[in-house]
């Protein structure tokens, strides 16, 4: 487990560049590892959602990917969605094929409101 010794020790020296540890070690009370906090967006959208949309369409077993034809309509589905979206959000939907080039809006737009309906 990472912790704030391991970090300012350089034990895991593929997690640094270089070796040398950030001038914020120096800070009094300040822990590398605990002091950041964790956000939604990078967890949530940017990390699970897109693992999990990454798997379905591709990576995971037969028995659990997502179809093409229902891929194909989803993304029909995302792009009809567009006109009746708000301006509330901030990017408009693009197809599944182009999930690579998704942002985090993307993936929460998907996580809210369309993950129910895959199946």
């Amino acid at each position: 487990m990472r912790n704030n010794q391991n970090y300012i020790n350089i034990t895991d020296e593929e997690y640094h560049v270089g070796s040398v540890t950030s001038n914020l070690v120096e800070l009094p009370n300040f822990d590398s590892v605990f002091s950041f906090s964790l956000d939604y967006m990078h967890l949530v959208c940017l990390g699970v959602m897109k693992k999990l949309l990454m798997l379905w369409l591709s990576k995971c077993p037969v028995t659990v990917r997502i179809r093409s034809a229902k891929m194909n309509e989803l993304s029909l589905h995302l792009l009809n969605l567009n006109v009746c979206v708000t301006s509330d959000f901030v990017r408009e939907s693009r197809t599944l094929q182009e999930l690579s080039r998704w942002k985090a809006t993307e993936f929460r737009f998907f996580f809210c409101y369309i993950l129910d309906q895959l199946y």
